[in-house]
């Protein structure tokens, strides 16, 4: 099967400068639930203490502070296996209500529900989270798809690509049955990650 675009990446692709702070916050929550709380200040650096210690949760943190959160998240918990099942904790709590409403939406509006579809609203859902940045989907097989966040300095942070591919499998797994994703080590710069993902 030929691959064909899901959704096409924005052009030019603006650089990521902000994470939202609920995303922040909630990892946060996470480090105080493992205990780690103290082990987190002594890890973060020392330039980014201040930024994290008065996070907001409604606010936009610049990425050069969510780089260097992920950056010690990553220090402390380095069990990629774990990594992703944070990620997937944290969409329950932070993301999935959302696509939660763009799957009732669609129900609603008659269109029923893909995973096409879906992926289809990546980009919002990255909008939610992020400032600057792209999201590119890309259908690669009947039921497969490259899955790309591009622009962000973040993907530099094994913890967050690991995270990310925790959020994708649990939001995802609200659409279909059981969906796969690995992440495409080749595809993988400074500024762009990419997930293979199957669903079933």
């Amino acid at each position: 099967m030929a691959e064909t675009v899901i959704l096409a990446p924005r052009n030019p692709v603006p650089p990521n400068s902000h994470l939202r702070g609920t995303v922040l916050a909630n990892s946060m929550r996470q480090v105080e639930e493992r205990g780690l709380i103290d082990a987190y200040w002594q890890t973060l650096a020392p330039e980014h203490v201040q930024a994290m210690r008065e996070l907001v949760a409604t606010s936009w943190v610049p990425v050069e502070v969510a780089l260097a959160h992920y950056q010690a998240m990553g220090a402390l918990i380095p069990d990629p296996a774990e990594q992703v099942a944070i990620g997937r904790e944290s969409a329950a709590r932070v993301q999935n209500a959302y696509i939660e409403t763009l799957l009732r939406a669609m129900r609603a509006s008659g269109a029923g529900v893909s995973m096409e579809l879906v992926l289809a609203q990546a980009q919002k859902v990255f909008d939610r989270v992020m400032i600057g940045g792209s999201a590119a989907v890309y259908k690669t097989g009947m039921k497969d798809a490259r899955i790309e966040c591009l622009g962000t300095r973040m993907v530099q942070a094994p913890y967050f690509r690991n995270g990310w591919q925790g959020w994708f499998e649990s939001s995802l797994g609200l659409v279909t049955r059981r969906v796969f994703l690995k992440q495409i080590a080749e595809m993988q710069t400074a500024e762009r990650m990419a997930f293979a993902a199957s669903w079933v």
